[in-house]
C-alpha cells in the first residue's frame, strides 16, 4: 500500500471536514504567489600531520555533509534554542551573517540532533572590534543541559574545553584583530576531539566525557561579532570523512524506506494488521490513549521513552489545549477506521516532538490537525501521519523530520520554518482566486519559498528533500501550473451547500494506470469545472493523479482518467468511467458507480445509505464496509440512479 493513497484518504475526510463548515466566497483574482526554489551536509594522542582544507577536502566534507547555513535566504533555519537576540543582517559585501545584539550575558543557539555522534562543525566569525575579554565560542556534542565540548577563541588565546564542570583540554595563544573573519572547526570522532583555527592546529586530545550531542555557537558578554557559513559534516568513528553522502538513504520514490537503519525506537511493519508496531523485546512503559485523552489549558504533559498505543472506542477525536512533549517515543494509532479519533492542537495549544516516531497500526493513517493559534516543534520526528494546518500557526521541523503536510485556504497569519527534513510533501489549497505556480522539481534537496498566496504567511523550506507537492483546487478557485515537467498531483474540493443539483465532468486527466511515478506531459490543457467555477490549466507540466472528492447537490463523472483515491458524501454521486483507483471512499450518505476500474488498495463504504456501485470492477482491493455502508456489484453496466 502507498502512502500516497493513505494520505489521500486522510485528505479526503479533511475537506469533507474543512467544506461543510463553510463555503468560500467568490473572490477576484490575487497577486501571484512568489514560490522559490533552490537546489542545493584525557591523554593526548599520537601527533600526526594535520591536512589543511584542500580543495578535495572541502568537496569531501561538502559531500558529506548534514547540516549547513549561510543565512543567504535572509533567514537562519534549522536553528534552534536561541538566547540572546540574534538577526540576519547584511554586511558591506552584501554578504548575509547572523548577528546577536551586544548584551552583557552569554548569548549562543544550536543546530544539529542530540543523537549525532562522530562530525565536524565549524564556523566562520568575526570579532566588530578589539574587547579585552571578547570570547566566541563552537560547541560540539552538547546535551539539552548545554553540557559539552566548546572551542573557544578569545583575544589573543584559543583553547578546548569540556563543560560541566570547566575543565580544560588544552590552549595556546593567538593573534587576534577586528574585522577579520576566523573559521573555527572542531571535530569529535570516538573519543578523539581536535580543534583548528584556520586549519591549524590548537588542540588534539582524547576524552570521553560526550559522546553525543548538537552542534552550537555561543557569544561571550560584551562581544560585538557575528557569525556565517555553518557546516557539519558527518566523520566515521576513527575520524575520517565518511566517503558518501549521508543523506542518500533518504533519496528515491519511498520515503520511508530508511526507517529500518533508525534504530530499535523506529517501528516495524506488522503484516498482520497491514500497520506498523513496536520490536520484539522493547522494554520500553506502555502507555495507551483512548478518545477521552486530553491535555487541558495550562497544563504541561510530557512523555518520555514510552511507546504510546492510540486506541479509539470511539469517533471522537483527541484535543491538546495545552502543552503536549514526545521525546524518544513511538507511538502507534490503532484505530478501527479513517478518521476515527483525530489529534487536534487547539487554540493556545503547543505540540512538541523530539527523536520520536509515529506510525499507523493498521491500515489507516492517524489525522493530526493544528487548529488557528496552536504551535508546532518537530525535532526529528519520522512518521506517516497526515497533518494539516487551519488557521494561522507556527510550525517548525528541524533535523531530518517528516513534513507531510496540507496548508488550507483558510491558512492565515502563519509561519512555516522547514529545515534539513528527509520528506517534504505539501498539498496547497490556495483560498478562492486566480493563481499561477512553478513548482519545485521533486525529489531533490532544495530550499522553497511560498509567499503571497495566504494573508501575511510565509512558508520558508531549507535544504530539505522535496518528496511531493501537490495542488488541491476549491470552488471559485482556477490555479494554473506551468514549468514543473517533473509532474504534480491534485485534489479536487467539488460541493455545493443547496439545491439544485449541478453536474460536473472531468475527462481525460492523468494516464490511467501509470501511478505517480510517470506524469504524463501536458504542453497546454485546462480542465474546467463551470458547475462550481473552478479550472485547472497546466502548460509545460506533468500531471500524476489525481483525487476529486464531492459532496451536498453535485453529480460528477470521470473519464478515463488517473485517480489516487475518490469519494463522495451527502447525497452527492460520482461515475467513474474506464479510470485507474487506488482507493474508493463513501460515507455519510454519498454515492459512487464505478465502471471497468482497476482498485489496487482498498473499497470503504461507511454509514446507512452510502452505496458503491461496480461493474467491472477488478484489482486486489481490500473492501471494507462498516455503520450500515454497502458494496453493490452490477451485472450491467451503468448506474442505478
Amino acid at each position: 500500500m502507498s502512502r500516497w493513497s493513505s494520505s489521500g484518504r486522510v485528505l479526503a475526510s479533511l475537506a469533507i471536514a474543512v467544506m461543510l463548515a463553510a463555503c468560500s466566497p467568490s473572490a477576484s483574482a490575487t497577486p501571484t504567489p512568489t514560490l522559490t526554489s533552490t537546489p542545493t551536509p584525557t591523554p593526548t594522542p599520537p601527533q600526526t600531520p594535520q591536512p589543511t582544507s584542500t580543495p578535495d577536502l572541502v568537496l569531501a566534507r561538502q559531500t558529506a555533509t548534514l547540516y549547513e547555513q549561510d543565512f543567504e535566504s535572509g533567514t537562519a533555519l534549522g536553528i534552534f534554542d536561541q538566547y540572546g537576540n540574534w538577526s540576519v543582517s547584511t554586511d558591506s559585501t552584501g554578504n548575509h551573517i547572523f548577528c546577536p545584539e551586544i548584551s552583557q550575558d552569554w548569548q549562543s543557539f544550536k543546530f544539529g540532533s542530540d543523537t549525532w555522534t562522530d562530525y565536524g562543525v565549524e564556523a566562520r566569525v568575526e570579532f566588530l572590534d578589539e574587547y579585552v575579554n571578547q570570547s566566541v565560542e563552537v560547541y560540539s556534542r552538547i546535551n539539552s543541559s548545554m553540557d559539552g565540548y566548546r572551542a573557544t577563541l578569545n583575544q589573543g588565546w584559543a583553547g578546548l574545553s569540556y563543560y560541566p564542570p570547566a575543565t580544560s583540554l588544552g590552549g595556546s595563544s593567538i593573534g587576534t584583530g577586528a574585522n577579520t573573519w576566523y573559521t573555527l572547526r572542531l571535530e569529535a570522532a570516538g573519543s578523539h576531539i581536535k580543534f583548528f583555527i584556520d586549519d591549524q592546529p590548537i588542540v588534539d586530545r582524547l576524552d570521553s566525557q560526550s559522546l553525543s550531542g548538537s552542534a552550537g555557537f555561543g557569544v561571550g558578554p560584551d562581544t560585538r561579532t557575528c557569525v556565517d557559513d555553518i557546516r557539519i559534516w558527518q566523520l566515521t568513528p576513527d575520524g575520517q570523512i565518511v566517503d558518501s553522502s549521508p543523506l542518500a538513504k533518504y533519496e528515491g520514490p519511498d520515503d520511508l524506506a530508511f526507517l529500518g537503519e533508525e534504530g530499535p525506537l523506529a517501528p516495524i511493519p506488522n503484516p498482520a494488521t497491514a500497520g506498523y508496531t513496536y520490536r520484539p523485546g522493547d522494554a520500553k512503559p506502555i502507555v495507551t490513549w483512548d478518545e477521552n485523552y486530553q491535555v487541558p489549558a495550562g497544563a504541561n504533559v510530557t512523555f518520555d521513552n514510552k511507546i504510546i498505543i492510540v486506541q479509539p472506542k470511539e469517533r471522537k477525536d483527541i484535543h491538546v489545549f495545552g502543552t503536549l512533549t514526545i521525546t524518544n517515543s513511538l507511538l502507534i494509532w490503532q484505530e478501527p477506521d479513517d478518521g476515527y479519533s483525530w489529534l487536534r492542537i487547539e487554540k493556545g495549544g503547543v505540540l512538541i516532538i523530539k527523536d520520536s516516531y509515529s506510525f499507523r497500526g493498521g491500515h489507516d493513517v492517524a489525522s493530526w490537525d493544528y487548529e488557528d493559534g496552536s504551535t508546532v516543534k518537530l525535532d526529528h520526528f519520522v512518521g506517516d501521519a497526515w497533518t494539516t494546518i487551519r488557521g494561522s500557526v507556527n510550525y517548525s521541523a528541524i533535523n531530518y523530520s517528516t513534513v507531510d503536510l496540507t496548508l488550507l485556504d483558510v491558512t492565515h497569519d502563519a509561519k512555516v520554518q522547514v529545515s534539513n527534513a528527509h520528506s517534504v510533501w505539501f498539498e496547497i489549497m490556495p483560498p478562492a482566486g486566480t493563481y499561477t505556480f512553478t513548482l519545485p522539481v521533486k525529489r531533490q534537496w532544495a530550499d522553497w519559498t511560498i509567499s503571497n498566496l495566504w494573508p501575511k504567511t510565509t512558508v520558508e523550506v531549507h535544504d530539505s528533500y522535496i518528496y511531493e507537492r501537490d495542488i488541491d483546487l476549491i470552488p471559485n478557485s482556477h490555479v494554473t501550473v506551468q514549468d514543473t515537467p517533473s509532474g504534480f498531483g491534485s485534489g479536487w474540493s467539488i460541493y455545493k451547500d443547496g439545491p439544485p443539483y449541478v453536474t460536473c465532468e472531468l475527462r481525460n486527466v492523468g494516464q490511467p494506470g501509470t501511478g505517480n511515478e510517470e506524469p504524463k506531459y501536458y504542453a497546454d490543457v485546462t480542465w474546467n469545472l463551470p458547475c462550481i467555477n473552478s479550472s485547472l490549466t497546466l502548460k509545460n507540466s506533468g500531471f500524476e493523479r489525481m483525487w476529486p472528492h464531492t459532496w451536498g447537490f453535485v453529480h460528477l463523472k470521470v473519464y478515463n482518467s488517473n485517480l489516487a483515491d475518490t469519494g463522495s458524501a451527502s447525497n452527492s454521486t460520482e461515475e467513474v468511467y474506464n479510470s485507474s483507483i487506488e482507493n474508493i471512499s463513501c460515507y455519510a450518505g454519498g454515492h459512487v458507480y464505478v465502471e471497468n476500474a482497476q482498485v489496487p488498495d482498498f473499497i470503504d463504504v461507511t454509514d446507512a445509505g452510502s452505496v458503491v456501485y461496480g461493474y467491472g470492477v477488478t484489482g486486489t482491493y481490500q473492501l471494507l464496509q462498516s455503520n450500515g455502508g454497502a458494496y453493490v456489484t452490477l451485472d450491467k453496466p451503468g448506474p442505478p440512479w
